[in-house]
């Protein structure tokens, strides 16, 4: 399954484009925004900065699926992209699988060829 089809059965797509600020395509109640600590590479850092580009997360609540989010900055300042792709998931014992799809009837998600109840995904 691809990322697009794993993204649209958690009910989100792979692009968002905001002209508003106060514009957010998730619902609070069924996923959490968070950072990552910023890139430690010099270079990384400042391209960053240079085309206007933020790396986050969100994380689907029920799941524990959680997407990698680029935001960009158009250059006059008036539209934000978010960008999402990556869809992975962390096991209880800290390892991170890439996700390839959910069964919310056996309450299993699909990842990098093994099955992993939800109740072994951290939250």
């Amino acid at each position: 399954m691809s990322a697009k089809q794993l993204l649209g059965k958690i009910g989100l797509q792979e692009k968002y484009i905001c002209r508003s600020p106060d514009f957010y395509f998730w619902d609070a109640n069924e996923f959490t925004y968070y950072n990552i600590p910023p890139p430690q590479d010099p270079y990384i850092k400042e391209m960053d900065d240079v085309y206007r580009m933020h790396e986050s997360r969100l994380l689907h609540l029920k799941t524990g699926i959680r997407i990698k989010l680029l935001t960009s900055e158009d250059y006059t300042g008036d539209e934000l992209t978010y960008s999402l792709f990556r869809p992975h998931v962390i096991t209880h014992d800290d390892i991170e699988l890439d996700a390839e799809d959910i069964d919310f009837e056996r309450m299993i998600i699909s990842a990098e060829g093994k099955e992993i109840p939800l109740a072994d995904i951290k939250k």
